[in-house]
């Protein structure tokens, strides 16, 4: 069963695959308010995995892994019936 959603909340993903960058983002982020850190993901895979199965605003991700994997990522996000936003 989905847990209720507080409308005022942004449901975000943080995906790198650097693990500090990604925890310290994603702790930092927790501390705030309007966001709610619900996945942290160290793959694209790993994204479209939960992107699937659950709702989510943001996918917050850094492009280290270069423009063009980033692209496909957003692409195939996109294909899966992902709505939300990317930062």
């Amino acid at each position: 069963m989905e847990e209720p959603r507080d409308a005022k909340q942004l449901r975000l993903i943080v995906l790198s695959h650097q693990v500090l960058f990604r925890t310290s983002l994603a702790r930092l982020l927790a501390t705030e308010t309007g966001f709610d850190v619900v996945q942290e993901c160290g793959t694209f895979d790993e994204a479209l995995a939960y992107l699937h199965d659950s709702p989510v605003d943001i996918v917050l991700f850094d492009l280290t892994e270069g423009n063009q994997r980033a692209s496909d990522f957003i692409s195939a996000a996109r294909s899966a019936g992902y709505e939300g936003g990317f930062w």
